[in-house]
């Protein structure tokens, strides 16, 4: 992976000109990661520059997370954004709203699941299970290593059974197990659902950008490989990963949207200045 702003000059201009649709992860990406999900607040420097994003022209921003999206919304806050929460299977925005009805059917037995890991995992300490309705994570970050196997075998004696029906589908994040229900649907499918939208009816073309930092969002950048932008949050250039580029940290995420916000107003002041020699 190239670092993205060793490329800026190359990439920069196909921002300015085009239409922006930006996609942005949000534990590891807007925000640095942290031992417990609810401590993961948005800086208010993050908050005002997404504001701000939000009233350019030529730039559309979804937020997408694991999280629900419930808990999404309340911890961002921000009017204008689009919003997608538990990988892509409910979204919400000023002209949608919409849950995956297969995942819908499921919450029943997530429910079921969530309630027993719980029971399971009650006398481990380090463990967090978070039952987002649509799906299920399992935080371990806090847990002791050497229990680490332990509690997967837990995982699985409680799930092996749904997993061999194909009812849910377990995923790996970063010191996170996701229990989903097993529907072929996930961050790269979302992103080309939204993108046929636009497309359909933009009047210029269209630039997808994904940043995201975990498992999960690899198959976005798969999706956007030779269609659009993937930029992976890490440190280390040679990791495996679909993303043609990187940034460091969440930090460097922030300073990648306020460059884009000055290139934006940067092509808004240049027309208008065209226009008035045109007059």
């Amino acid at each position: 992976m190239k670092h993205l702003f060793d490329a800026w000059e190359k990439i920069a201009p196909h921002l300015r000109a085009r239409y922006v649709m930006l996609f942005l992860d949000y534990d590891g990406t807007l925000t640095p990661i942290v031992e417990r999900p609810e401590m993961a607040k948005l800086a208010p420097d993050v908050r005002n520059i997404l504001r701000e994003l939000v009233r350019q022209e030529g730039i559309k921003i979804v937020v997408i997370s694991g999280r629900s999206l419930s808990n999404l919304e309340k911890l961002v806050r921000i009017p204008g954004l689009i919003y997608v929460g538990n990988h892509g299977f409910e979204l919400h925005g000023s002209k949608i709203h919409h849950v995956h009805p297969a995942a819908e059917k499921s919450k029943q037995l997530l429910h079921k699941i969530a309630g027993r890991l719980k029971k399971d995992y009650g006398a481990l300490l380090g463990i967090i299970v978070e039952n987002k309705t649509l799906t299920i994570s399992i935080h371990y970050r806090r847990l002791d290593p050497g229990k680490v196997d332990f509690a997967k075998l837990l995982l699985f004696k409680e799930i092996g059974q749904y997993l061999s029906r194909s009812q849910v589908v377990l995923r790996e994040g970063k010191k996170v197990w996701e229990v989903r229900p097993a529907i072929e649907w996930d961050k790269g499918k979302t992103v080309l659902w939204f993108l046929a939208r636009v497309l359909s009816s933009a009047q210029r073309s269209v630039r997808p950008v994904y940043i995201g930092d975990d498992l999960t969002d690899e198959d976005a950048f798969r999706v956007l490989k030779r269609r659009g932008l993937g930029i992976k949050v890490t440190n280390d250039p040679n990791e495996a990963t679909e993303a043609a580029y990187h940034l460091n940290s969440p930090a460097e995420v922030f300073e990648f949207l306020e460059r884009l916000k000055q290139i934006k107003i940067a092509r808004k002041y240049g027309a208008r200045d065209k226009a008035a020699q045109s007059i």
